[in-house]
């Protein structure tokens, strides 16, 4: 986190972007109109990181630091903005380069398979900016519930319900939408995404497709939301892509998504690392995945998912999803305030790093000799691990536009 300097202002905690080894130039080129706005902004604390610059092949966040002149543990955006932006595929910047900078830095990523899509992202964040949005102050919140599927079960009622209760209580003008259970359908889904007034704020929980790397669909489908339209594993029918909603689901209006941020609360919804491990049923393949680069090409400023598979963090009367839950509500109302979402979702690192001091606690005690309980040990691990993943697609430095229009800005 930054000491002394004020996140909103990027002239005091500066913007930069990391570009990828081999980085095409017509990707810069088409990327202009947000490096334009941003050198503009950071005056002084603006800084292009050029391929070979910035990260190295095998780098760490320590060992990238360093190369700057920035020890463990401090700061400096006249050195390294705080808001940074990678360029590039997992393959060529791994998600745990980013994992690692995203615990002092606020950083997010973009990679489109076309450079044309580049220039659509760096448009809408101009835009969103430079010009009056008409953005209706709405969140929605997306959470099937299958049956026999206790995952769904505990995820909706322990998870995502409270956090959509506290939204509720919350108020402050804006209004809420929930698709709960029954009523969280691929239709509905489609409905909130493509109608003529998306919501500013998309929070959707679900059961993602998984497939192995050899499957057609991999590269289209890795990561689509499994809606309400499943029955669920009792039945074992398998999920067909009439129940999925995914990259080719999003269509576009005369509105688009323009300054849409979305949370997507799913398996490989960010895309894939390379910490999944080898497994015949599990990809290592890393990439972005397919849903989330379009919705940010139609108009969505950030997106927030998983790069790796969520492993089960939703034990609903246990700590770690407690944690979990209060990261979520602080995260939210930080967006909703008007805070950037780079700063506002670093709430989850510092729930990261509460869980993982707890977690290496456990660990030090068993390395002792000490009796410890290991279900708790298992379920400390796989929340630590479902935070650590998670992984912020777009620019850090982004805000909801209708937050920003409401009054002034609170960080």
């Amino acid at each position: 986190m930054l000491a002394q300097t004020d996140p909103g202002q990027l002239g005091e905690a500066g913007w930069g972007v990391l570009f990828a080894p081999d980085t095409p130039p017509e990707v810069r080129e088409a990327l202009m109109p947000l490096l334009g706005l941003r050198r503009m902004q950071s005056d002084s604390r603006y800084r292009e990181f050029a391929p070979g610059e910035g990260y190295r092949p095998r780098d760490t966040a320590t060992h990238f630091l360093s190369r700057q002149g920035i020890g463990p543990g401090r700061s400096d955006p006249a050195v390294v903005p705080y808001y940074l932006l990678i360029v590039g595929s997992p393959e060529q910047i791994p998600y745990r380069f980013q994992q690692q900078l995203d615990v002092q830095y606020a950083v997010g990523r973009i990679h489109f398979d076309q450079p044309a899509m580049y220039n659509d992202y760096a448009q809408s964040v101009v835009a969103s900016e430079t010009r009056s949005i008409p953005q209706s102050r709405s969140i929605a919140i997306f959470s099937p519930k299958h049956d026999s599927d206790l995952h769904s079960t505990l995820t909706t009622e322990g998870f995502v319900r409270p956090v959509a209760n506290d939204l509720l209580e919350r108020g402050g003008g804006w209004s809420v939408t929930q698709a709960l259970g029954t009523s969280a359908t691929k239709e509905r889904l489609a409905g909130l995404l493509n109608g003529t007034a998306p919501p500013a704020l998309l929070f959707a929980a679900a059961h993602a497709a998984v497939f192995r790397e050899q499957d057609p669909r991999f590269l289209a489908r890795q990561g689509a939301l499994i809606c309400q339209d499943w029955p669920g594993p009792g039945l074992a029918i398998p999920v067909m892509s009439e129940m999925l909603f995914g990259a080719e689901d999003v269509i576009g209006t005369q509105f688009g998504l323009l300054g849409m941020v979305a949370m997507l609360w799913a398996s490989f919804s960010a895309g894939v690392g390379t910490s999944v491990g080898p497994s015949a049923s599990r990809p290592t393949l890393p990439m972005v995945a397919r849903l989330p680069q379009q919705l940010l090409a139609a108009g969505s400023l950030a997106v927030l998912g998983f790069a790796d598979r969520i492993r089960g963090f939703s034990f609903a009367t246990e700590k770690p999803v407690e944690v979990y839950r209060a990261a979520m509500v602080r995260a939210v109302g930080s967006i909703l305030a008007g805070d950037r979402v780079g700063y506002a979702t670093q709430r989850f690192g510092a729930s990261y790093a509460e869980l993982a001091g707890e977690l290496n606690g456990m660990l030090e005690s068993i390395r002792a000799g000490l009796d410890c309980d290991r279900s708790e040990l298992s379920r400390l691990w796989t929340a630590t691990s479902d935070m650590r993943n998670l992984t912020l697609l777009g620019d850090p430095a982004v805000r909801l536009p209708a937050a920003v229009a409401s009054g002034p800005q609170t960080t």
